[in-house]
């Protein structure tokens, strides 16, 4: 099965690599159909990805209609090299190649899981809470978004505190972290226990474990669980009576130990083919002792809930319910009141703060406007607010400027917040407007360099009046009219 990497040559510095980067392997329905993207992720306590977690995983979203990858991030098996945000990073950057080059793989960008399983849990929850931190400077996938559309947390590792499975944290922190007293250590505790961290711009999520796991306390999953609640992320938690950590998919080809090529071991066979050169110091019991959990167990598999094989097809239901849910929230436009704009203005200042950084307008920039501007605006006869509303949610807001004496209605400025693009949310917004004022006679602009908004804005009917404007040595604005 090839090999596809995530991170270009030069990018990945993780310093006991030894020629190991993080990487997808496909799991393709060939029919030629777009589908669903569910991404694997094996646990084993962010020290090696284990393989009864990927390739069997994978197989079974088949089967329920997804194409799948299963992806060996980095980890920390000799302890002597935290893997801090680095596995989360690994993630981030994953999710924006696979929609990168959804085409190729005959994805739906829009539809894209994350599955993680035990401290491969931990990462992608950690991708759920932080996903608008994990910027991305390679300029093939800074303006991709890394926000999974839904996550599956299979037994996962969740809190730092008093129901911690303590090794993963000392394997993603460092083996001494529950023994430092300092502030650093504290800071790290307290942002890697996940709960703490839920948001509302979380995705939707699947949790499900048993209650007997005597691994990670199944206290970590109801954690979670409260957090989605208390914020109003969609979730659904699910526990099991029975049945030890680990369970994967427990069918017939796990109990036999039938669990495909151990690729995601990657980076333990190169930890030992290094130790055997000479290039890093051997553990305690010897190289070939980093290979010991390849190893399948003796004797009859342990007993287990039987129902706990149906974990895949209630995750499914509940994704798919999810997403449908969200296809079915069509936006709305709001009159904002003077009282609004306040609020207003937060939300355009955020939701331009990365072309500002990228662009550095700060003259035109809507991003870089006072507080004073957009009130002034507002009082304007011919000026009209609104805000976007998906749901109860407001998603974005538009201003409207029309004069009624016969010049073009500008829409200027319009955005989306950065956690609900890629749904088509601006496109419904302008078709809504012209459902308001007509469809003839509109004027909007944009950054000649945003490709993705000429493309929108050319797809809808917009033609450049063929005015450009340079900006700086970075952007150009580019003007469009309709009708």
């Amino acid at each position: 099965m090839d090999r596809i990497d995530i991170w270009q040559e030069g990018e990945y510095k993780y310093p006991l690599a030894f020629g190991f980067r993080p990487n997808l392997r496909a799991y393709l329905i060939d029919d030629g159909e777009t589908r669903p993207c569910m991404m694997v992720l094996p646990g084993g306590g962010y020290a090696v990805a284990v393989p009864p977690e990927g390739e069997l995983v994978a197989k079974r979203f088949n089967e329920l209609g997804y194409n799948c990858f299963v992806m060996t991030y980095t980890t920390n098996q000799l302890l002597r090299v935290p893997v801090m945000d680095q596995a989360m990073r690994d993630l981030a950057r994953a999710v924006r190649f696979v929609r990168k080059n959804a085409g190729k793989y005959r994805i739906d960008p829009s539809k894209l899981c994350v599955c993680g399983f035990s401290a491969a849990g931990h990462v992608c929850a950690s991708l759920c809470d932080y996903w608008d931190e994990m910027t991305d400077s390679n300029p093939e996938y800074k303006d991709i978004s890394c926000r999974p559309d839904a996550a599956i947390l299979s037994y996962p590792v969740i809190t730092s505190g008093g129901y911690a499975h303590k090794d993963s944290f000392r394997f993603l922190l460092g083996a001494d972290i529950y023994d430092r007293d300092d502030e650093e250590a504290k800071y790290l505790l307290d942002r890697y226990s996940l709960e703490k961290h839920v948001r509302s711009t979380n995705p939707p999520c699947f949790i499900w474990q048993t209650e007997e796991d005597n691994l990670v306390p199944v206290k970590n999953s109801y954690l979670y669980a409260d957090a989605l609640k208390a914020a109003g992320v969609p979730y659904k938690h699910v526990t099991f009576e029975h049945g030890f950590h680990g369970l994967s998919i427990p069918n017939e080809d796990w109990k036999s130990g039938n669990h495909g090529e151990p690729y995601t071991a990657e980076q333990s066979f190169a930890l030992v083919n290094a130790i055997k050169a000479g290039l890093v110091e051997a553990p305690e019991n010897g190289a070939d002792s980093l290979l010991d959990f390849l190893t399948p167990w003796a004797g009859p598999a342990p007993e287990f809930s039987p129902e706990v094989l149906t974990w895949p097809e209630l995750a499914d239901e509940f994704i798919k319910n999810a997403w449908c849910r969200e296809a079915l929230m069509t936006v709305t436009l709001r009159r904002a009141e003077s009282g609004d704009m306040e609020t207003v203005w937060k939300m355009q200042i955020e939701a331009f703060r990365d072309l500002l950084d990228r662009y550095q307008d700060f003259d035109v920039s809507p991003g870089a406007e006072s507080l004073e501007k957009v009130m002034a605006r507002f009082e304007q006869p011919w000026t009209t607010y609104y805000y976007i509303t998906a749901g109860e949610t407001n998603i974005g807001a538009v201003r409207v400027t029309d004069k009624k004496d016969g010049s073009r209605r500008r829409i200027s400025p319009i955005f989306i917040m950065k956690e609900y693009r890629g749904r088509g949310y601006a496109q419904e917004t302008i078709l809504a407007l012209e459902e308001i004022y007509g469809e003839d006679n509109w004027a909007l602009d944009t950054i000649l360099q945003e490709e993705g908004n000429c493309h929108l804005y050319e797809k809808m009917g917009y033609h450049r009046t063929g005015v450009t404007e340079k900006i700086n040595d970075r952007m150009d604005i580019v003007f469009y009219e309709k009708g």
